[in-house]
């Protein structure tokens, strides 16, 4: 899915012909004067495969969207808005954003982006209007009975928990419980299936193993989060293992003459759907004089569960997924944990009771693109306050 970032982008993409209007692209001169129209625009990109509006360029005499016509932004952000709150039941999820233009920047283009909907049917509610479109080819239609029944009944399969997977992976964890370590289980998933969302990612002439080493590397590179810590998803570049499901990837640490290096390890898993799996075997650690009983890494497990969430945002960027995720994370072993991080003033603090953490959530492929750590956050933050009785906060920037 293309979605430009700058006037650069449109102008190369409207120069060069590339732009072509179909079921998940539709390029506007402006903003409809009629609410209902954009509504609908709306509404069927949710309803379908999800896709981009662009407001500001028009189409030449041959139908096709070459001619730059810049709108006035001032206003026209929070218009749009708007009308898709006043105008469409549920309202689905979407993003604005403006680019203005270098020679005038109260002109320029916006851009609407319309992930694909597990909550579809949308309904489009303006004037008394009560009807259900989708997206067919280059133009918008109604929905039949038929076809609104089926978008229902996949509502209500893509609302399933993900917490079982969960607990799978967790009994089918790498590494058998160990009072020495706490371990951290993380699993996703995106809400509407696609078993291909792998190979679709893929550039020219490139493999599956190539990709998730270029993937690593491109989040390391990306310093999305800053902190030296071990074992590190960074590392987990080669050695790509085929499963059944996708791809896997070991690494260990351990140096074979230290018992703790045993659960210095990262087991990595992509599949062909897009669905992943992290385990993470020292997110906690005895202290090797034994004293205190067990400390809580904070910043590995932050900083390992946002580079998977940042790998899965571009990895879906690529195969043009934009839909909504499922997460959950599992911490397991946790009993008697302190922070490592406020390990100065350890005897202050209660030791963690209970013997794990578990968290599920949704949030949008591109809330992963943009803003990995906003997630990662979410799933986490509840147990980091927890055992540090809000005294540490990995996720804050220095």
């Amino acid at each position: 899915m293309w979605i430009p970032k700058s006037e650069e982008d449109i102008t190369i993409a409207a120069g060069n012909g590339s732009l072509e209007e179909s079921v998940i692209f539709d390029a506007k001169r402006e903003i409809p004067p009629k609410n209902s129209e954009t509504a609908k625009d709306v509404a069927a990109l949710a309803n379908t495969a999800g896709g981009v509006l662009l407001y500001g360029l028009d189409e030449d005499t041959g139908g096709r969207p070459t001619v730059l016509t810049p709108i006035t932004l001032d206003g026209q952000r929070e218009r749009i808005e708007q009308i898709i709150r006043t105008s469409i039941d549920e309202v689905p999820t979407f993003s604005v954003s403006t680019i203005p233009t270098k020679t005038d920047s109260s002109k320029g283009y916006l851009v609407l982006l319309v992930p694909p909907s597990e909550r579809a049917p949308h309904m489009v509610v303006v004037k008394g209007e009560q009807r259900f479109y989708g997206r067919a080819e280059t133009s918008n239609c109604v929905l039949s009975q038929a076809e609104v029944a089926r978008l229902y009944e996949r509502r209500r399969a893509v609302a399933s928990n993900i917490l079982p997977l969960l607990e799978r992976a967790v009994e089918e964890t790498p590494l058998l419980p160990d009072d020495q370590f706490a371990h951290l289980h993380i699993v996703a998933r995106p809400v509407l299936r696609d078993d291909d969302i792998l190979s679709k990612a893929l550039s020219p002439q490139q493999s599956h193993p190539d990709l998730l080493r270029e993937l690593v590397d491109k989040v390391n590179s990306s310093n999305v989060f800053r902190a030296n810590y071990v074992p590190d998803i960074q590392h987990s570049s080669y050695g790509w293992k085929r499963k059944p499901e996708g791809y896997l990837s070991k690494l260990n640490y351990g140096s074979g003459n230290d018992n703790l290096s045993t659960g210095h390890v990262i087991h990595l898993q992509v599949n062909l759907d897009g669905s992943a799996y992290l385990f993470c075997g020292r997110a906690g650690e005895n202290h090797r004089d034994g004293h205190p009983p067990k400390w809580f890494f904070s910043g590995i497990v932050a900083g390992n569960t946002t580079k998977l969430l940042a790998l899965l945002g571009e990895l879906y960027n690529r195969s043009s997924y934009f839909g909504m995720v499922d997460f959950a994370v599992a911490v397991t072993g946790l009993d008697g944990c302190v922070p490592y991080e406020t390990r100065d003033r350890f005897h202050s603090l209660p030791r963690f009771e209970g013997s794990e953490y578990k968290k599920a959530i949704r949030a949008s492929a591109l809330t992963l693109l943009t803003n990995p750590k906003q997630a990662a956050s979410e799933l986490l933050m509840p147990l980091i306050e927890s055992i540090s009785q809000s005294t540490d906060n990995p996720f804050k920037e220095e």
